[in-house]
């Protein structure tokens, strides 16, 4: 063994090993096998991704885990330039690189890719596979299935459908293509390829140095030129000139897409995050999930990607929920269902609004108003959901909130003072009405309509993907574009948050235009300071665990706006926090935040009512389900916080109206 260390410019050490020793040593300078890909190899073992959970697994003493930067900016573009004669064909160093047998002329397989576009910015929704074999077999992977071309009498590969996925193998040459049947590829070759192939994919020399190189002259290039030269001739086509991403078209959905990403950072891959290095997958997740239809089957293919990289190191998780990346079981296989997603807007205190596309913004008047309707310009109404604030207090802030529900011109509700009115005689009505929780709950099963009020300030409409695109109003038109959510009634026009909400007012009963909005601190500008301190509950660290799932920023900021209202903020607080914790509960986080306190729930004022052996017990929850049996069947599986009843065995059926257990 020889070490030399050199002290000028920069201190350097140089160790060199005899042959006998490759494969035996393990550190830092790795394993001295010729192989790079295991050089990772930690002291435990295990061959890790990340550098610098390699690097800590090597400490020895004590150390404070913090690795520091390599170098600035500037010194690494002074490095590359100074380095590059090592990677120069052409330079001093030429004949020690290795000849590409990718100009032999003879080729025994070729694999070759066509992005199929969709929607206005021609991203790409599905791929077209072309294999050839050894000029006998070529196979078409494309529209969900795969095609043979031409009569293969003795065919090399055999096609099997796998879980998600198409899986073509050819156990002769060594090679697998496994398809997700849309645009996802994923290649494997056996090690005799190993420095005799090239293409997009590389020249698999396990140095992925020179991975991008000019087709023919196999010069390193950047990403655009390599590419381009590996285009093939027919069909002609332009040449790519800069690599656009999908948020480049859809800029205002960023932020949504970070956060709809977090999955990959959160805990729900913890488990997997000390084997596979997740930041690529997430980046290119923020990509994907701002393409077409908002992304959703952008998003769902990037965090498979992962997945299935957490599978190959054999952490199995199960992210996909009903609403999130839905799969269904059909002939004993999985596959993904293609469903426009329903959509929610909520309202809450002294006009907090976020809309169908998820848009903040707050606007509040004292008229009544169209929260949506899908009367858009059609002339043809088959329902509409309008609203009017209650004002209190000397400042005339919101302290509850009347709602108006209108169904096919034949059922009316109102909604006011604690209570669910029915307006005429519906002799058939369309609705259902429950008390879940805290809230009262209407469905419309037949129009995919759910309005969720808390008796107060707050309502939350959720509507099936059916209305995408076919409605309008204050909550804004479903189109997943949050930028054109504040129009004007009649001409759609783009406006203001008060010039659109005005114009969204019902000519009866009269009342005067919002001329500006105005906040409850500018009324109590005094209490500024406590309101922002009080709801600094929102971002501590009893909600921690849901920060990675819900962006806490615009349900404190109305926070701090709500508690300074009326007495001091003591409603409009609670109602803020609520909503947020709602939003956690909707991702699974379930969050006791009530004290006796802080915005109490008493739950046992309603057993002290039923003192009787037979009658439930009521238990508050913050993340509840109606999962109790009783009298009515429930459309709602939404986890809503309240207090919710428990029967005993021997009176197991709950009856809602009566509020009293029963044996049947």
């Amino acid at each position: 063994m020889k070490i030399q260390v050199q002290v000028k410019p920069k201190v350097q050490l140089y160790v060199t090993l005899p042959e006998s020793e490759s494969g035996n040593v393990k550190g830092l300078c790795g394993n001295h096998n010729d192989e790079t890909k295991d050089d990772f190899i930690g002291k435990s073992g295990i061959n890790e991704n990340v550098a610098e959970y390699f690097a800590l697994s090597w400490v020895v003493g004590q150390c404070n885990g913090k690795t520091p930067e390599i170098c600035s900016s500037d010194v690494e573009k002074y490095a590359h330039e100074d380095c590059s004669h090592l990677t120069d064909r052409s330079g001093i160093f030429a004949g020690c690189h290795n000849q590409d047998d990718c100009g032999s002329g003879h080729k025994t397989f070729s694999i070759r890719a066509e992005s199929v576009p969709c929607c206005e910015e021609k991203l790409t929704c599905s791929r077209r596979i072309i294999l050839e074999l050894q000029g006998k077999n070529t196979l078409k992977l494309q529209d969900l299935e795969v095609e043979q071309m031409g009569n293969d009498t003795e065919p090399l590969y055999s096609v099997q459908t796998i879980g998600l996925y198409f899986v073509i193998s050819v156990p002769s040459l060594e090679i697998t293509l496994i398809w997700d049947k849309h645009t996802r590829l994923i290649i494997n070759l056996g090690g005799r390829w190993k420095n005799k192939v090239c293409g997009l994919c590389g020249n698999f020399n396990n140095n992925e140095e020179d991975d991008l190189q000019i087709r023919g002259s196999m010069e390193k290039a950047d990403a655009i030129t390599s590419g381009n030269s590996w285009k093939m001739p027919v069909p002609q086509c332009s040449d790519v000139v800069e690599v656009q991403f999908s948020c480049d078209h859809f800029s205002y959905c960023t932020n949504w897409a970070e956060r709809r990403c977090m999955i990959i950072s959160s805990d729900t891959f913890k488990a997997c995050h000390q084997k596979v290095d997740y930041v690529p997958y997430y980046e290119a997740c923020v990509k994907e999930a701002c393409s077409c239809s908002v992304g959703s089957h952008g998003f769902c293919t990037a965090v498979a990607a992962f997945a299935e990289a957490c599978c190959e190191e054999g952490i199995s998780v199960k992210w996909r929920t009903p609403e999130r990346c839905r799969t269904t079981c059909k002939g004993g296989h999985w596959d993904c269902v293609e469903k426009d997603c329903p959509g929610e807007c909520q309202v809450f205190g002294n006009g907090h609004y976020q809309t169908f596309d998820s848009k903040w913004y707050r606007f509040d008047g004292n008229c009544e108003y169209t929260l949506v309707e899908d009367d858009c310009g059609s002339g043809h109404q088959t329902f509409s959901i309008r609203t009017e604030s209650v004002p209190c207090c000397e400042e005339k802030l919101t302290c509850s909130r009347r709602i108006i529900l209108e169904l096919q011109g034949k059922n009316t509700l109102k909604l006011q003072d604690l209570e669910v009115e029915q307006m005429g005689n519906d002799t058939e009505p369309l609705y259902s009405v429950q008390t879940i929780g805290l809230y009262f709950v209407i469905s419309v099963p037949s129009l995919e309509i759910t309005l969720i009020w808390d008796k107060h300030t707050r309502l939350i409409i959720n509507l099936g993907g059916r209305w995408k695109n076919k409605v309008c109003g204050l909550c804004g038109n479903f189109n997943n574009n949050e930028e054109d959510d504040l129009q004007i009634r009649g001409s759609m026009e783009k406006a203001d948050a008060i010039t659109s909400g005005n114009s969204w007012k019902m000519p009866v009963p009269q009342c005067s235009d919002v001329v500006e909005v105005q906040f409850s601190c500018d009324h109590f500008s005094y209490c500024t300071n406590w309101a922002e301190r009080r709801c600094l509950i929102i971002s501590s660290d009893i909600f921690k665990a849901c920060h990675q799932k819900v962006d806490y920023v615009p349900y404190y900021e109305a926070c701090v706006k709500e508690a300074c209202s009326c007495s001091v903020g003591s409603h409009g607080f609670c109602t803020a926090v609520a909503a947020f914790a709602e939003a956690c509960c909707e991702e699974g986080i379930s969050v006791k935040w009530r004290t006796p306190e802080r915005c109490p729930v008493y739950c046992d004022y309603y057993n002290e009512q039923n003192p009787q052996s037979s009658d439930a017990t009521w238990h508050y929850k913050p993340c509840g389900t109606q999962d109790i049996k009783t009298c009515s069947k429930s459309n709602v599986s939404r986890k809503l916080e309240g207090c919710y009843p428990e029967c005993p065995e021997d009176f197991p059926y709950f009856d809602e109206n009566t509020k009293k257990c029963s044996k049947s």
